[in-house]
């Protein structure tokens, strides 16, 4: 089973950006049914704040993206508790606590970031 992990940077009212911000993850992850698995997300500009919200989407093959986890650790209701989200210093993380065959997918993870949030501008 391949984990593929994509990430998603959105700007939001960025009007004068110094930092350039990007997530790093893992490209690809291989595991077995009923494994463990934590993905990272890392933010090359610093700790993930609150104010990141950071959200965690699966995408199967020709079907459109599923919000899994949203404002770091919070998982719709229709989403199956072995899904988790965290945070710690400069990554977000989702962990699958017992992979399924369905969870061969691609993951991205996304991040807000404002005005208030990047690196002032002189």
């Amino acid at each position: 089973m391949y984990l593929t992990l994509i990430s998603a940077v959105l700007m939001w009212f960025c009007t004068c950006c110094c930092a350039q911000h990007v997530l790093t993850q893992e490209t690809q992850i291989t595991t077995s049914v009923n494994q463990r698995v934590t993905l990272s997300c890392h933010l090359n500009t610093g700790t993930v704040a609150d104010a990141n919200y950071p959200y965690w989407f699966q995408q199967r093959a020709g079907q459109p993206p599923r919000l899994l986890i949203y404002d770091t650790s919070i998982r719709p209701s229709s989403i199956p508790d072995r899904f988790s989200g965290s945070k710690s210093g400069s990554y977000a993380y989702l962990t699958i606590s017992a992979t399924q065959p369905d969870d061969d997918s691609d993951y991205y993870c996304l991040m807000w970031f404002n005005q208030a949030t990047t690196a002032h501008c002189d």
